[in-house]
């Protein structure tokens, strides 16, 4: 090989090596922009998920509330038509105490159930009675 021939190739790798390490600190950059991208990413996923994490707990919270008060209100309802079946017979009026019979031989209970629980005559729960079956059969 002749003198020009080894400078042009010595001068052919100088130049290959500088744009190769060019291209290795492009890459560098590159590589160090996609990892600082990628840990801005995590730290917003973990805000996210911490997030979501306190909404799931509000919506245990508020479910576990929900279903408290519906039973409380159910309890209430059992309480407010307990306190009606058990009201002296001298408070209720005549309209009332045709509903209340009415509504309890709907569900089956004979006159003298009805006649204790609404402290009411035995005679006067059977008569009560007896109109309800009528005015169901008319």
């Amino acid at each position: 090989m002749t003198m020009v021939d080894t400078h042009i190739l010595l001068y052919v790798t100088v130049v290959l090596l500088i744009l190769i390490t060019l291209r290795s600190v492009f890459l560098k950059r590159n590589a160090l922009q996609s990892n600082s991208v990628l840990a801005k990413t995590l730290q917003q996923l973990e805000v996210a998920r911490a997030e979501i994490d306190k909404l799931k707990e509000t919506e245990k919270k508020f479910h576990d509330f929900t279903t408290d008060l519906q039973q409380a209100e159910i309890a209430t309802k059992m309480q407010q038509s307990r306190k009606m079946y058990h009201q002296p017979a001298d408070e209720l009026h005549p309209p009332e105490k045709y509903q209340y019979v009415h509504s309890l031989a709907q569900k089956g209970i004979n006159a003298s159930d009805i006649a204790t629980i609404l402290t009411i005559s035995p005679h006067e729960a059977d008569q009560l009675v007896n109109l309800a079956n009528l005015s169901r059969n008319t």
